[in-house]
């Protein structure tokens, strides 16, 4: 796959752990994709640095796009669970399409969300829900921090009891500013969106992913291509396979 955009892989909070998209990672790279993941220096799994927030972790995922974007090259942006939220941030001002209009080569050239959100300016992630499964207040070295851990059968609960406690060894803390401060703009009106929506996620229920593409279509006239799996909130984990037949197909269709 000669030339295709570079896939930036940006996982959902306390999910930086490596192993994550390990599986989903190499099956893409198999079929020639390029891939980058990362970590978020708000999360405690790899990369955590305490005092950082949403707005650092979206300047990270930035740079890692401008690494790719400066040199002419086109990314498309992979976003999990509430990394949509991020994503959208970190790809402020880096459309393909208006940086061709000032003559600028490279940008981002389509945004995939797996099982997330579709804000507006000012939201953040507890605009949407109040995160009673998404986060539990603790504390590290003084540091107000939010642990993901106490909920993993919720983000795994389409596996059997083994998987789950296998995958909850990975997950992490988060900063909780992770969580709370606004995105600045709607990159999601840029830029040519896809949505894969997981029909028993226990996280993001599926009809709440359903309105935001609704809403999309009915107050900003905009269409967004719509895939879906019976999984639950992860399927990254336990269906790679289905994800990246998706993937292959978003950029297919959108001749990337």
């Amino acid at each position: 796959m000669a030339q295709c955009p570079v896939l930036i892989m940006m996982h959902g909070g306390g999910h930086a752990h490596p192993k994550y998209f390990e599986a989903l990672e190499n099956k893409l790279q198999a079929k020639g994709f390029i891939t980058v993941a990362g970590a978020n220096p708000s999360n405690g799994a790899v990369n955590f640095t305490p005092g950082q927030s949403f707005y650092d972790d979206a300047a990270y995922w930035r740079d890692k796009m401008l690494s790719f974007i400066d040199n002419g090259q086109d990314v498309v942006v992979f976003m999990h669970s509430v990394a949509t939220l991020l994503g959208i941030e970190a790809a402020k001002g880096l459309a393909k399409t208006d940086r061709a209009k000032a003559g600028k080569k490279g940008g981002v050239a389509h945004l995939i969300f797996l099982a997330g959100y579709l804000p507006n300016e000012g939201d953040n992630a507890f605009s949407f829900y109040d995160g009673s499964r998404a986060t539990c207040p603790a504390m590290l070295n003084g540091v107000d921090v939010g642990d993901l851990r106490p909920y993993h059968d919720y983000f795994y609960s389409d596996m059997n009891k083994e998987e789950r406690d296998y995958w909850k060894q990975y997950m992490s803390y988060q900063a909780v500013e992770f969580f709370t401060l606004p995105v600045t703009h709607a990159t999601w009106k840029d830029v040519p969106c896809s949505w894969i929506y997981t029909e028993l996620d226990q996280v993001i229920p599926v009809d709440i992913q359903k309105q935001f593409i609704l809403e999309a279509q009915q107050d900003a006239g905009i269409h967004i291509r719509t895939f879906s799996l019976q999984s639950g909130h992860s399927p990254f984990l336990n269906m790679p396979d289905k994800v990246v037949e998706i993937i292959q197909t978003v950029y297919t269709e959108n001749e990337l």
